[in-house]
């Protein structure tokens, strides 16, 4: 683990933003939830702050990995940097799965299916092959926001399997979703604002 000389307090600090903003989310889901409020949460003042927050901390993602990326490469060998972001890629993405779990049983309704720690899983394990390429890491994040836009306005299915991608059925309904793409994308941003 990183001393606090080697931290960054920026990164820290957007850190701390995107957990306030989370916190403050979670609040109002609450409220609601519970009957205390009656927000609509699709509305567009609602959606308008929640997606700077899933960009800041799918941003972070990318960002970090460049960071440990570069104060590991040259102590690690090829394969035990592979294993490295391997090993933390699946266990944020199993952490996801017992998420999926937990909101299954309760509150049943929504569960989670493709929320964003499955997507931060997900990306870390993607997104290695390009920690040494930032210039593509670009040009491949642009390319998925743009897809994953296009595939959110244009394209419904009739079958589930391909929600992680960003193919959403016509009567899906879920209490947190982040697909790859075009959140990919914005990690694949952050390695290369990294």
């Amino acid at each position: 683990s990183a001393s606090s000389s080697e931290r960054l307090w920026e990164i820290d600090v957007l850190r701390g933003i995107a957990i306030l903003m989370m916190i403050t989310y979670h609040v109002v889901f609450d409220l609601n939830y519970f009957g205390f409020t009656a927000t609509d949460l699709n509305s567009p003042a609602v959606l308008v702050f929640l997606y700077p927050v899933g960009t800041l901390f799918l941003l972070l993602v990318g960002i970090s990995l460049t960071l440990s990326y570069s104060r590991v490469k040259h102590t690690l060998t090829k394969n035990q940097l592979r294993m490295k972001y391997l090993r933390r890629g699946c266990s944020i993405f199993c952490l996801g799965l017992l998420i999926t779990l937990a909101t299954w049983i309760y509150p049943h309704e929504g569960f989670i299916i493709f929320g964003i720690l499955h997507c931060i899983g997900l990306s870390i394990i993607l997104a290695y092959p390009f920690l040494q390429s930032r210039l593509s890491s670009l040009l491949l994040g642009i390319l998925c926001i743009s897809i994953g836009i296009i595939l959110r306005m244009t394209v419904t299915v009739d079958f589930p399997w391909l929600l992680w991608a960003g193919f959403v059925p016509t009567s899906f309904y879920t209490l947190d979703y982040f697909p790859l793409l075009p959140w990919f994308g914005v990690v694949l941003i952050g390695v290369f604002l990294g």
